[in-house]
């Protein structure tokens, strides 16, 4: 992704890090229901969407790695009207 509007480039980290949070979260929901579970870690083409299975130590690594990624750009607090937003 490319920001194309100078408020989209003053925030382009905090919005890649709320990406890489929701990312987080939701492999953290798969693995925790359903244990393994394919891991993508590539998204630039569609040529791998058949993948297998992925182990459960896989799935919870990918966790940490997203989870973490995010929190070093995501901001400690946010405006009010920020409320329910990720933060560190």
């Amino acid at each position: 992704w490319q920001p194309t509007l100078e408020a989209e480039k003053a925030n382009q980290k905090q919005y890649i890090a709320e990406a890489s949070f929701l990312k987080g979260w939701a492999q953290f929901q798969l693995t925790q229901l359903w244990g393994r579970v394919p891991i993508r870690s590539d998204f630039g083409s569609s040529q791998n969407i058949a993948l297998g299975r992925g182990t459960v130590a896989d799935g919870w690594a990918a966790v940490e790695r997203d989870l973490g990624k995010a929190a070093t750009d995501l901001p400690l607090t946010y405006p009010a009207a920020g409320q329910g937003r990720a933060t560190r």
